[in-house]
């Protein structure tokens, strides 16, 4: 287990908790909650037991599409390449007439060591982020060898968490 990371991430939202907390009149504006199609839930329950690991076949096809895609895919053509996604998480800010959508996210998970927590030593998998258009801008693998991340935040930066009064 890496303790520098898990440290650095609980200060790192710890500051943010206590900002948060000295101005009461901050609050978060993004919600994200799971799509109906590709739910986070029904992924982890089809998975009979933990750790996780997908078979070769999924393995070798997401690792091979991810080699494929490039900044500004679209959802229908990154599916082609890499297969329908283990789940997505759809992101959305607050406005005067409700909620907009920021972003969409698709996960292939590849390795997951236990259900209900990620394990920063062990989970493997491809994260995929999308405008609202549906393009990709930011391809992430996490511990998969021989992938590298394309696009970034930068490239969206509307999809950024605010904090507003």
């Amino acid at each position: 287990m890496n303790l520098g990371k898990y440290l650095s991430s609980f200060v790192a939202l710890f500051l943010i908790s206590l900002v948060g907390a000295c101005d009461t009149g901050s609050k978060w504006v993004m919600r994200s909650y799971e799509s109906e199609k590709y739910s986070f839930t029904r992924f982890l329950e089809g998975i009979e037991r933990f750790p996780y690991t997908a078979q070769q076949s999924k393995y070798s096809r997401v690792k091979e599409g991810f080699k494929h895609l490039s900044i500004g895919m679209r959802k229908i053509d990154v599916k082609k390449a890499m297969g329908e996604p283990d789940y997505e998480m759809v992101h959305y800010k607050q406005n005067k007439n409700g909620e907009e959508l920021i972003y969409s996210t698709w996960s292939y998970s590849l390795k997951r060591f236990e259900k209900d927590l990620g394990n920063d030593d062990f989970d493997e998998a491809v994260v995929l982020h999308f405008k609202p258009n549906e393009e990709l801008y930011w391809a992430f693998p996490d511990k998969i060898a021989g992938l590298k991340s394309l696009g970034g935040p930068r490239l969206y930066p509307e999809a950024m968490i605010t904090i507003t009064k």
